[in-house]
């Protein structure tokens, strides 16, 4: 259990230094930044596949919108919660984030 929580200790540590110093937060205002853009709609197909419209040209507006439906509930969440959303985004989009989440 104790390494447990130094991994995940050290997993935070390097994960928000990496977010601040490569990406930065995920938002500015109420929008994501372009490489959170990115992400959530690459985790919104893939999560989303079952039930987006099939047809490439309905897809493609589909998404956008229901990215900005995504914008606009994070803006309306708590502070904190906000800010914790903005570092898991941060660790994700971070190389060693990743391969410390992914990593077996």
């Amino acid at each position: 259990m104790k390494v447990g929580l130094a991994a995940g200790a050290l997993l935070t540590l390097t994960g928000g230094v990496a977010w601040r110093v490569e990406s930065g937060p995920s938002r500015r205002g109420d929008h994501f930044q372009p490489a959170a853009r990115s992400f959530f709609l690459a985790i919104g197909t893939a999560v989303l596949a079952a039930v987006l419209p099939q047809e490439p040209s309905t897809r493609e507006q589909t998404l956008p919108q229901w990215l900005e439906r995504l914008e606009t509930t994070v803006a309306g969440m708590p502070g904190a919660v906000q800010r914790e959303l903005d570092e898991m985004v941060g660790i994700l989009l971070s190389a060693p984030g990743r391969l410390a989440l992914t990593r077996p």
